[in-house]
């Protein structure tokens, strides 16, 4: 039976929403906990319980490595780092597993061309995730974002999950030092 998912990927809304007021500026990689606008996309799926069993198998993994977890929604985990409170939030769509941080939240004048070419520069440091822009009523929203493929979730899937995981980390602190100052 060919059932359709519903892949959701956020972006803040709430404080800053129309009629709401300047939304409050967040601090890097600050956890958004304002209700989420949901974009949908449809993608068929066949296996239900494989990918309920695949999301529940990861959790295990990260939660074994120091990584909270918690399950925000259908194929949505929430993973925390324990140590700096960076929280990434991954979204499983078949065999793919996307990574999203949110490094902040801020007025779209603080987006300047010079800022996004430091983001796009290929000499910025940041070589293995990406920033993506969601513009919303409370301002742009700054993410670094990352993927893995999983295959049957053996040794080198989980290899591959923690190492996509810990790079993202790692450009979140990378992505501070190179445009934090100037956007806050």
């Amino acid at each position: 039976m060919n059932q359709t998912v519903r892949v959701r990927q956020t972006r803040p809304t709430g404080a800053g929403a129309a009629g709401q007021g300047p939304a409050p500026q967040k601090r890097w990689g600050e956890q958004i906990h304002a209700p989420q606008r949901i974009l949908t996309q449809e993608h068929p799926k066949n296996m239900t319980p494989t990918a309920s069993s695949t999301l529940s198998r990861i959790h295990e993994l990260l939660a074994s490595h120091r990584y909270s977890v918690s399950e925000s929604g259908d194929s949505v985990l929430s993973i925390m780092e324990v140590d700096s409170g960076l929280t990434i939030q991954a979204v499983l769509q078949g065999e793919i597993l996307f990574l999203s941080l949110t490094c902040a939240t801020v007025p779209a004048e603080k987006i300047t061309p010079e800022i996004m070419r430091k983001m796009l520069a290929s000499d910025n440091g940041i070589s293995t995730s990406h920033f993506q822009l969601y513009e919303g009523a409370g301002g742009v929203t700054v993410t670094l974002n990352n993927f893995c493929k999983l295959q049957e979730l053996g040794a080198d899937d989980e290899d591959d999950i923690l190492s996509c995981v810990g790079f993202l980390m790692a450009d979140a602190v990378h992505a501070r030092d190179l445009i934090g100052q100037d956007i806050q």
